[in-house]
């Protein structure tokens, strides 16, 4: 900590990108998320809903007041 107490940040970065196909293979056999191993098949047909949903997105919402009328979240978002 800096006797200021201000702590400042000259440059920020990110690590290098990694080629997917590179870390599934040094990664495979590892349960980061204790959900239990994917079978071949399984792998296979996830990659293939990843390549039907290239259109797909998360929308993340947040402090939305559903029972205020005013708000009209949805209906905007269907006429989009």
């Amino acid at each position: 900590m800096l006797l200021e107490g201000i702590f400042q940040v000259i440059t920020c970065g990110f690590p290098p990108l990694e080629d997917r196909d590179k870390s599934l293979k040094a990664l495979s056999g590892l349960d980061f998320f204790g959900g239990g191993m994917l079978t071949r098949e399984e792998t296979l047909r996830l990659a293939d809903l990843e390549r039907k949903a290239e259109n797909d997105m998360f929308v993340i919402l947040s402090d939305i007041w559903l029972d205020d009328e005013e708000r009209r979240l949805y209906e905007r978002w269907r006429l989009s």
